[in-house]
């Protein structure tokens, strides 16, 4: 935005001058409190994680931040992680949120053979998997 010292009628008029310079410098100051309140809001909530981090805000053309919530593991969306992935990411969700509001329930975890290794999780948990075993399994 551009600031003119001369009103529409060609005089010169410094207090709609100091006026609009004064509102371009406070939605400069603005701008820089987003930003920091955007970084430090994402770190807090992202240090509570293991493996997955949230991206909570998209910066848009316009330069306006809007809000949304992604997760991402290792900074690929959660969507497009693979199933493995996806059910080590959830479990590491499970975990932060049963430590936040200390409650600890069994959590089951389906198509337990697209994954070599499960994150450690603090409560009971129940595979399930395909096999070809006509019999059912607990181990």
């Amino acid at each position: 935005m551009s600031i003119n010292k001369f009103n529409c009628e060609g005089y010169y008029d410094p207090t709609a001058y100091e006026a609009l310079a004064n509102i371009e410098k406070e939605e400069k100051e603005i701008k820089r409190f987003t930003e920091a309140k955007i970084n430090m809001l994402g770190e807090i909530i992202n240090s509570k994680f293991k493996t997955v981090k949230f991206k909570l805000y998209e910066k848009q053309i316009n330069g306006v931040y809007a809000e949304c919530c992604q997760a991402t593991v290792e900074g690929v969306p959660y969507r497009d992680l693979n199933n493995a992935m996806k059910i080590n990411a959830g479990l590491d969700i499970i975990n932060t949120l049963q430590d936040y509001y200390d409650v600890y329930v069994p959590v089951f975890v389906d198509n337990k053979e697209s994954v070599n290794e499960l994150e450690e999780i603090k409560s009971q948990l129940i595979c399930l998997e395909v096999t070809k075993d006509s019999n059912i399994k607990i181990c």
